[in-house]
């Protein structure tokens, strides 16, 4: 049966609460659940992007969350996705819309399963070029970004039935052979 993961923000965290005691994800009944850290420092940022990093690897022991069709990161303010997401092989949607992620880890080129990519409203100046190894993605969706171009490997996804890459206002040119898609 398919496997869907929803983080969702639980209350904002007390301003003394310490980083090295509070989750970044915790498991309620199978269900991830994101932690919003107030990160209100630089310092902070950091250990919680470390600290992102160290749950994502905890959670990839996790049989329901290596079976995940479905994960949604979407309203959660990253900046980045670890590169152990790649292991997700079993993802079919990966839905990261609306965050600040100024980077895709070059790993999203093992998610062999993907059909549709959400990365709508974030930071994005460009694609890793392991993104035209998504030999199963049919929906690419990177409207609001700050693309500056697109990898010419974007070519290699001969199941792409939609891209969508509106409001990125610096996107000049698309690759030589967008037109053999």
């Amino acid at each position: 049966f398919p496997v869907t993961i929803r983080p969702t923000s639980p209350p904002a965290l007390p301003q003394t609460a310490s980083l090295h005691h509070t989750p970044a994800f915790a498991y309620f009944d199978n269900e991830l659940q994101a932690w919003t850290l107030e990160a209100k420092s630089e310092e902070n940022r950091i250990e919680a992007k470390k600290m992102m990093e160290t749950c994502f690897h905890a959670m990839l022991n996790d049989p329901h969350l290596k079976a995940a069709c479905e994960l949604d990161l979407s309203s959660l303010e990253l900046t980045s996705l670890p590169e152990c997401l790649g292991m997700l092989t079993s993802l079919k949607k990966l839905d990261c819309t609306n965050n600040m992620l100024e980077n895709l880890p070059l790993s999203i080129g093992n998610l062999e399963n993907l059909e549709v990519l959400l990365c709508d409203r974030n930071q994005l100046t460009q694609l890793p070029d392991t993104i035209g190894e998504l030999s199963n993605l049919k929906d690419l969706h990177l409207d609001h970004n700050r693309l500056l171009a697109l990898p010419d490997s974007l070519c290699n996804l001969s199941k792409l039935k939609r891209l969508f890459i509106k409001y990125n206002n610096d996107l000049k040119n698309l690759p030589a052979n967008m037109g053999s898609l």
